[in-house]
């Protein structure tokens, strides 16, 4: 999937957006394009920290108040709660200016450079590869630490570390930093559509896997009978007080199955809502957790409340495979 975006959020000089603030304007646009252009919508903002490796409610209330100062979205929540809903409505001006994109973003290829950098890496790229489309370059352009730093909103000092990162990924190759006539490092940066080799370890190929939520969700619902012989689906994105089940499902005794689906393997966020979901579902539901793979305190916390059934998924030459965790 292409997102079409304004080349300005990715720059830091007419748009003075955060990196976070950048990944939420995306996570927001990805959002508009799947609603058919609405510019007003609601979203958890648990869901959305995640999306945007957002840790703390506080760090997510910042960037949002960057994001209205910026003229992006109507206004910033006075407050967080634990849980709960955000409503989210992109201005005008800024819909409009939407209507001139000049650059186009590879979603699935986006979300796997931040699963496996952060916000100042996933953005690094950003402007990397729009500097190579534009410019049209088919082997090497050459950006300097100061127009890199000055563009992007990232230290100098560390522009070589995060770029040496997205060349240990095989997302751009880096040969030899080398000095132009006034003694300015300049970075070769030749784009690539490689990302990982087969030679990385399990758990990084695990991250080569992932996909957003959403087109995760939906992959799961066409092939319900992956996570058990004789599921059936009932319905998807379920409003639940203080929150949305994934996906409900019957197995094949007839007994409801709330699956909850994430594309990181460390999300708090799968403790409370296993927790707190199958207290919302009458009767006694099934609780399933999908996810690449879980980081220790989170399968010592799913494994304390006894019912979760712990699964995890890889995409392999396009094809879905669902596995219990063991």
């Amino acid at each position: 999937m292409n997102l079409k975006i304004n080349s300005s959020i990715i720059s830091t000089e007419e748009y003075s957006l955060t990196n976070e603030g950048f990944l939420l304007t995306v996570a927001f646009l990805q959002i508009r394009e799947e609603l058919g252009g609405e510019n007003d919508f609601t979203i958890d903002h648990q869901k959305l920290k995640s999306m945007c490796r957002i840790k703390t409610n506080s760090t997510l209330k910042n960037n949002l108040d960057n994001l209205k100062d910026n003229g992006i979205i109507e206004k910033s929540p006075d407050t967080l709660s634990r849980n709960g809903m955000l409503h989210i409505k992109i201005t005008d001006a800024f819909s409009l200016e939407l209507e001139n994109s000049d650059y186009e973003i590879d979603i699935l290829k986006f979300q796997e450079v931040l699963s496996l950098t952060d916000p100042k890496g996933v953005r690094m790229y950003s402007y990397i590869d729009f500097v190579s489309k534009k410019q049209e370059i088919s082997n090497k352009t050459y950006l300097s630490h100061r127009t890199m730093s000055k563009k992007i909103g990232v230290n100098k000092n560390l522009i070589t570390k995060y770029a040496n990162k997205l060349k240990e990924l095989k997302i751009v190759d880096i040969e030899k930093i080398k000095r132009d006539n006034s003694s300015e490092e300049l970075i070769p940066l030749i784009p690539t559509n490689a990302i990982l080799t087969q030679s990385r370890s399990e758990k990084i190929i695990e991250m080569q896997n992932k996909l957003n939520e959403k087109h995760l969700e939906e992959m799961i619902i066409k092939e319900i009978h992956l996570v058990e012989e004789g599921m059936t689906y009932v319905a998807n994105q379920l409003e639940v007080k203080d929150g949305i089940i994934d996906i409900l499902a019957r197995d094949k005794t007839g007994r409801l199955c709330i699956i909850e689906v994430k594309v990181v393997d460390d999300c708090k966020d799968l403790i409370f809502q296993s927790a707190y979901y199958p207290t919302q579902i009458l009767g006694d539901p099934r609780m399933i957790t999908i996810t690449p793979a879980y980081r220790d305190k989170i399968k010592l916390a799913l494994e304390s409340l006894k019912y979760v059934e712990m699964k995890t998924y890889r995409i392999e030459n396009g094809k879905l495979n669902i596995a219990d965790f063991k």
